[in-house]
């Protein structure tokens, strides 16, 4: 189940979740309202775990997500699964490099 139904597109590859950082960026994009930009600096104040900076960027999210007509208790749920997902979250190519485990022959 998802928190909007804008999620979707976005997660349903991976069941609903968050796991790349990609999707946070097209989330903040499509139901923030934020551009690309804007989208790339959440994504580097969750990476630096800048508390100041996530505040600052959940306003801005909260906001957007008004304007495109989502409410703010539901953009907040939204943000707050960017946030939990923030202290995880690789890019795409990464989490997929890093699950790939080489089976080697014992000797």
């Amino acid at each position: 189940m998802y928190l909007h139904s804008s999620l979707e597109p976005i997660l349903k590859e991976t069941y609903g979740v968050i796991v790349y950082q990609e999707q946070v960026i097209q989330i903040a994009n499509r139901v923030g309202g934020m551009s690309l930009a804007e989208a790339d600096l959440l994504r580097r104040a969750m990476g630096k775990k800048d508390l100041i900076a996530m505040k600052q960027q959940q306003e801005k999210f909260v906001e957007g997500a008004a304007k495109n007509g989502i409410s703010n208790k539901v953009a907040s749920e939204i943000f707050e699964a960017i946030d939990k997902f923030a202290n995880y979250g690789f890019n795409k190519s990464h989490a997929v490099a890093y699950s790939y485990v080489p089976i080697r022959p014992h000797i």
